[in-house]
């Protein structure tokens, strides 16, 4: 994975639990702390890149955006045997996943929400 503190101190990884959108509880490890607007106009504490475990699968979670597309949407055909959502991929081992292309994702979304590591940009929470 990318070096979040490189980018920035307030980066860091975090954990916790939480509520996603079907209405299910999980726990998710998250990094790259944002504030995510939600169409109630509330707007949540929320990661850039998240990875939770489900019963019979792992989901990873990229929340960044790149010319109106979710940067997983940009990346599916080189993620590897993975299904693909909105903002998420999930999959059920890790030998599915094509881990440079993971890599790669999740750099390029670190360097979309809090800029390229030396490029100044601050980080938007």
């Amino acid at each position: 994975m990318p070096s979040w503190r490189a980018s920035s101190p307030a980066t860091s990884g975090c954990s916790g639990k939480g509520r996603c959108g079907a209405g299910r509880t999980q726990r998710i490890i998250g990094y790259g702390a944002l504030l995510q607007p939600r169409s109630s106009g509330e707007t949540v504490d929320w990661f850039v890149v998240g990875l939770a475990a489900q019963k019979s699968y792992l989901s990873l979670y990229v929340s960044a955006v790149e010319d109106g597309q979710y940067l997983i949407k940009r990346y599916a055909d080189r993620l590897g045997k993975v299904k693909v959502g909105s903002a998420n991929v999930t999959f059920r081992r890790l030998a599915e996943v094509d881990l440079p292309a993971v890599v790669e994702m999740a750099t390029r979304a670190r360097d979309l929400v809090f800029g390229a590591p030396g490029s100044g940009r601050s980080v938007i929470r």
